[in-house]
C-alpha cells in the first residue's frame, strides 16, 4: 500500500510540472507574439525589455488637470505599465510607442480623453497581422485617484495609490504596493504580488502563477485563500477556520471588515506579516 501511494503522488507531481510547464510556455508565447522580449533602443543604445531586434521608441507626454475624485483608466493592447502617486490635481503620462519599424509606428493609435475628472487613455493596433509592437505608460496620478486598468499582456506596477484599483491583463506580473483601497487583481498567466494596508476587500485570481499577499502583523480579516496546484502557506497568520496544504478559509486577526479572496490555477499563495 505504501509503494502505491508513493507512485501516486510520484504521478500527481509529474502532472503538476508539465501542466505548470504547458503554462508558462503560453505565457511566453503569447508575450512572444505581441513583441515584449529583449532588446536594444535605437533611441538609447541600451539593453531594456522590448523586441527581439532593435526598437525604434516614440514618446509622447500628456497631462491632465482633475480635480477631487480623479479616475484613471487604461485600455492597452500590450506593453509595461507603471502608475505611481505624485502630486494633487494632476495626472501625467509618458506614453511610449515600440516597433521594430519606423513605419510599424504609424500603425499604433493613442487615443487619450477627458471627461470630468476622469482621463482614460486607449491604445490600439491599427493592424491586426502586425506583431512585435507595443505601447508602454509611465504615468503619475493623486494618491487617491480610482485605477482600472485592461492590458493584453505586460507587466504592472501601482505604487503607493490608496483609491480602488482594478486590473485585468492576459499575460504579465501585477505588483501593487502601499495601497490602501479595495483591490481586484486578475491575470491569465503572472505572478500576482501585494502589499498594503487595505480598508476594502481584495480580490486576487491568476490562472497559473503564485500569489503573495504582504500584510501589518496581526492584521484582521476574513480569508478565502485556494490554490489548484501548490501550497498555501500562512506566514505566521493563525486562520480560525478550515487550513489544509492547498487552502485556508477562515478570519485571521479575529476577523475584521476585510475580506481577501485569491485563486491561482497552479502556483503557491503566500501571507506574509510585515
Amino acid at each position: 500500500m505504501e509503494n502505491r501511494n508513493r507512485n501516486i503522488w510520484i504521478i500527481v507531481a509529474v502532472v503538476v510540472i508539465l501542466l505548470c510547464c504547458l503554462l508558462a510556455a503560453l505565457a511566453a508565447g503569447i508575450a512572444a507574439w505581441l513583441g515584449l522580449f529583449t532588446l536594444r533602443s535605437v533611441d538609447s543604445g541600451v539593453l531594456q525589455p522590448g523586441f527581439e531586434f532593435d526598437q525604434i521608441i516614440e514618446h509622447q507626454e500628456m497631462s491632465f488637470e482633475v480635480g477631487d475624485a480623479p479616475a484613471l483608466l487604461i485600455d492597452n493592447f500590450a506593453g509595461n505599465v507603471r502608475i505611481r502617486a505624485g502630486g494633487d490635481g494632476l495626472i501625467s503620462a509618458d506614453v511610449s510607442r515600440r516597433a521594430g519599424r519606423s513605419a510599424n509606428l504609424r500603425n499604433i493609435s493613442i487615443e487619450p480623453s477627458q471627461e470630468g475628472d476622469t482621463v482614460r487613455i486607449v491604445t490600439r493596433r491599427t493592424s491586426a497581422a502586425m506583431s512585435n509592437v507595443a505601447v508602454n505608460l509611465e504615468i503619475t496620478v493623486p494618491a487617491g485617484t480610482r485605477i482600472e486598468v485592461t492590458n493584453g499582456a505586460g507587466d504592472l506596477t501601482i505604487d503607493d495609490v490608496t483609491g480602488e484599483i482594478v486590473v485585468h491583463t492576459g499575460a504579465g506580473n501585477v505588483e501593487v504596493r502601499g495601497s490602501q483601497g479595495q483591490v481586484r487583481l486578475d491575470t491569465v498567466a503572472g505572478n500576482i504580488d501585494y502589499a498594503g494596508e487595505p480598508d476594502g476587500d481584495l480580490t486576487f485570481n491568476t490562472g497559473a502563477g503564485s500569489i503573495e499577499i504582504s500584510l501589518p502583523a496581526g492584521f484582521a480579516a476574513r480569508v478565502d485563500l485556494d490554490t489548484g496546484l501548490g501550497s498555501v502557506e500562512l506566514g505566521g497568520f493563525d486562520v480560525d477556520g478550515s487550513v489544509s496544504p492547498g487552502s485556508a478559509r477562515g478570519t485571521i486577526g479575529g476577523g475584521g471588515d476585510v475580506t481577501i479572496e485569491a485563486r491561482t490555477g497552479a502556483g503557491d499563495i503566500d501571507l506574509v506579516q510585515r
